[in-house]
């Protein structure tokens, strides 16, 4: 069964790579919905670039892999009609 329950993805989920997992797999069970902003996704990639010193170019690669993991995700992010 297929949920109708929708969170909204703050940035911190996406700091840690095992969270982000972890509720992307959830996501795919249809546990629930997921929505994120590209604005969200400047954030964190901001803070991690700041507190580890890790490139954006390299955070973006980091991004452009999960568009591939959960498609779905990004067609109906919020605030953007691609993320």
């Amino acid at each position: 069964m297929i949920s109708t329950f929708t969170v909204v993805f703050d940035a911190n989920v996406f700091f840690s790579i095992r969270l982000t997992s972890l509720l992307l797999e959830l996501v795919m069970s249809g546990l629930f919905r997921a929505r994120w902003s590209a604005d969200i996704h400047r954030e964190w990639m901001t803070a991690v670039s700041e507190n580890r010193g890790i490139a954006i170019e390299q955070l973006a690669g980091r991004r452009q892999r999960g568009i591939c993991i959960a498609e779905f995700d990004f067609r109906y992010s919020i605030g953007s009609s691609s993320a």
